[in-house]
Formats: structure tokens, C-alpha cells, sequence
């Protein structure tokens, strides 16, 4: 009964590859290296032992093959998570703009009753707050794809 690591691992295909890959390594002590053969990922970690006051050469091989798929997997959510913070930012500042302008323009009108002008400032201030949110979270975007620019201006 094979198991699926006996179906998916070629021995033969191990063995050629990690004389290959240690022999570039065999002057350099705790070194590691990463074999990948098919769908599976070893390190392998050279180490000098003494026994019977003789060196020998111990090789510890390590199956990542689980980690670096967790870690590929983890990799593509955060990347889908920073373009849909994007997105979702791009699509909130449009409404927001327009929502902003039109209490500006609504605050302006000097004939509205005093209590609707009122509750017009305090929606004003909260679409300003949102806009707020929406601009730090581009920022936070910009610093995470490494696009923000800082320009120098003076000022008072």
C-alpha cells in the first residue's frame, strides 16, 4: 500500500539532485539548501560531527513542502486582501466627494432653519471623517505596494 508521498517522491530524482546541489556546498559548515523535486520542497542542512575521533558529515533533510504551500497560500490572501482594500478605497472616495460637495454647497445656502444647518455640519463632519478613513487606508495601500511618494514643500 503506497502512501501519496511514495506516488509523488522519485528517489532516484532525490538522490542525483542533492549530490549535485551538496557538493557545491561540501566546504561550508551549517549550510542549507532547498531541493525541490515535483511538488515536494526538502531543506537539507550540512553539519561537521566528530566520532571516534574521526569527522564525518551529517545532513539533515527536512520536508517544507506543507510550509512553503502555506506560506504561497498565505502570500496569495494577503495580496488578494491589499487589492481589495484598494478597490473597495477607490470606490468609497467617489460617493463620498460627491457627498462632501453637496453638504458644502447645501452649509453655504444661508436661508436654511438653523437646526437643518445644524445636522447638515454634523453630517458634513462625518462624511470628512469617512473621507479620512478612505485616504489612510489608500495611504496604507501605497506603503504596502511601495508606491506612496513624499515630496517636499514648504510651508510656515
Amino acid at each position: 500500500q503506497s502512501t501519496q508521498f511514495d506516488r509523488d517522491f522519485n528517489t532516484f530524482a532525490f538522490i542525483e539532485e542533492f549530490d549535485r546541489r551538496t557538493s557545491a556546498i561540501s566546504t561550508q559548515e551549517n549550510h542549507e539548501i532547498v531541493l525541490r523535486i515535483s511538488e515536494l520542497s526538502f531543506t537539507v542542512r550540512r553539519s561537521f560531527i566528530e566520532c571516534c575521533g574521526e569527522e564525518a558529515d551529517l545532513y539533515v533533510i527536512t520536508d517544507v513542502t506543507k510550509t512553503e504551500k502555506a506560506i504561497f497560500e498565505l502570500e496569495r490572501l494577503d495580496q488578494y486582501k491589499t487589492n481589495l482594500i484598494r478597490t473597495v478605497s477607490h470606490d468609497y472616495r467617489t460617493p463620498l466627494n460627491v457627498i462632501v460637495n453637496g453638504l458644502d454647497m447645501i452649509i453655504s445656502d444661508s436661508h436654511l432653519p438653523k437646526k437643518l444647518t445644524k445636522l447638515t455640519k454634523l453630517c458634513q463632519e462625518a462624511s470628512k471623517f469617512l473621507m479620512y478613513l478612505v485616504n489612510d487606508t489608500l495611504d496604507y495601500y501605497q506603503l504596502k505596494t511601495e508606491s506612496f511618494r513624499i515630496e517636499a514643500a514648504k510651508f510656515n
